[in-house]
């Protein structure tokens, strides 16, 4: 915890420098008004003085008393201007330092000193000020709690005592829980029609969902989560797919063949998936890299099992689809919310993985998530999104991430991801348009499902696990 209020300390050090280095930045810009001032002061009054030599008319001596009253004057306003300038300026540091205390106070816990910081704020009129700083400083504590906690819990992930990690991981999960949101707050949105759109997150909803699951196995994207099960299921409407295996394989009796793709029967993420060109030139999705020779598969594949990235020794094969001769398929990933489009993922895994974000316009937009990684992608057009959104109307869930591959011969499903991988990437933008999409799209079911509306389509894949229970 000490760590903790240090790195805390030292990043509030930095926001205070960056802070001083913009009063610093007003402070330079006063003395530069300062000696414009005293500039023009001189260079009026060397021209008054030279203006003001004896001349033989007294028009001309009048007309330049009347100009020296209005350069006399004009140096009156500067001066007020200036007198101005350093008075907002001690006011925003008097400020600035008031705010930065009171956050420090609040920081130590220091329950004391609450009344009284309400009662100065409300009186210098610093509320919205000391919010907005609140809010700022809250937003970065907790994206640094979390870079914390990510590295402390994934540096403990082959703890040998399973208790020791589910306890590790029961501890975690309390730091990314958000605080209770007030009900007098919930009175005074629906009073006054406040629009709580703000308050939305994609990650809060698939945690939900997450939970939904653990209390019943039915939730209807878990089911579609099963690949043979997917392909069923687009196969009612005639969507192609790659051509799979009958078999389920162990690592022991997967067959060597060329130009096929090895993915476990329970994974997400690419996690345990193979493009194999041939035995020789074998491409792993996870981990970005070439494989040369099928031992090192059967190794790969032996440390996916063993790590957890693959829960169990069940496989599927099937054929391999290509864009182009050089290339390996692109991966269209669509994120749906029942009857919407919200985002499209570009892939492409040709040697390293590369990433491209679209819109439903089919328009490039960035999401936080592969900043580094990102190409310009090949893109979408109409027909495709809007294949892709009355699939969705066709499951009974809010979310489904609809994955497809562009092959050279057009579209092909891939599966249906209902739990994307690293979904807490997104940035704050779009886990917030991401997560209101999620509602909105869990409403118009509720109201469909209300009207009596049937999934068909789905209802026959229920109908055909039971008959092959």
């Amino acid at each position: 915890m000490m760590d903790l209020n240090k790195i805390a300390k030292e990043e509030q050090m930095a926001h205070t420098y960056q802070e001083e280095l913009t009063l610093d930045k007003l402070t330079r810009e006063t003395i530069r008004l300062e000696k414009d001032i005293k500039h023009i002061k001189e260079s009026r009054r060397f021209k008054l003085s030279k203006i003001l030599r004896p001349f033989s008319y007294v028009k001309i001596y009048f007309s330049i008393l009347f100009r020296g009253r209005a350069i006399h004057q004009e140096n009156i306003m500067l001066k007020q201007e200036l007198l101005k300038k350093q008075y907002l300026l001690n006011q925003q540091k008097s400020q600035l330092n008031f705010i930065n205390r009171a956050i420090e106070g609040l920081k130590k816990l220091d329950i004391n000193s609450e009344g009284k910081i309400v009662k100065l704020l409300n009186q210098e009129g610093w509320t919205f000020d000391f919010i907005d700083k609140l809010v700022d400083e809250e937003q970065k504590r907790q994206e640094q709690i979390k870079r914390i906690i990510d590295q402390l819990t994934r540096s403990h992930r082959h703890l040998k005592s399973e208790e020791l990690k589910n306890y590790l991981y029961e501890k975690t999960a309390l730091l990314y829980k958000r605080a209770q949101f007030p009900e007098y707050l919930i009175r005074q949105y629906e009073q006054r029609n406040i629009s709580g759109s703000h308050l939305d997150s994609f990650s809060d909803q698939l945690v939900k969902r997450f939970r939904l699951k653990q209390l019943t196995n039915q939730l209807p994207e878990t089911i579609l989560d099963d690949k043979k099960t997917a392909y069923r299921f687009v196969e009612q409407l005639t969507i192609p797919y790659p051509k799979q295996h009958d078999h389920v394989y162990t690592i022991k009796t997967i067959p060597k063949k060329n130009a096929i793709v090895i993915k476990p029967a329970f994974g997400d993420g690419g996690r345990g998936v193979y493009l194999i060109k041939d035995e020789t030139n074998i491409f792993d999705i996870k981990r970005e890299r070439q494989l040369f020779a099928w031992s090192e598969l059967i190794e790969a594949m032996t440390d996916d099992l063993k790590s957890g990235k693959v829960s169990k020794d069940l496989w599927y094969c099937e054929e391999l689809l290509r864009l182009n001769e050089e290339q390996p398929a692109r991966d269209l990933k669509f994120y749906c919310f029942y009857g919407e489009v919200g985002l499209i993922l570009e892939v492409d895994r040709t040697t390293k993985a590369r990433y491209c974000w679209w819109d439903k316009r089919g328009e490039r937009i960035q999401t936080g998530k592969y900043e580094k990684q990102q190409f310009e992608g090949l893109g979408v057009v109409a027909k495709e999104i809007d294949q892709a959104l009355k699939l969705s109307l066709q499951i009974p869930a809010p979310f489904m991430r609809i994955d497809f591959l562009r092959t050279d011969k057009g579209l092909y499903f891939g599966e249906f991801t209902p739990k994307p991988g690293n979904f807490d990437q997104f940035d704050l933008k779009t886990d917030q348009k991401l997560g209101q999409l999620y509602l909105e799209a869990e409403a118009r079911l509720n109201t469909d499902l209300i009207n009596g509306k049937k999934f068909t389509l789905f209802d026959n894949i229920i109908e055909d696990i039971r008959r092959n229970a």
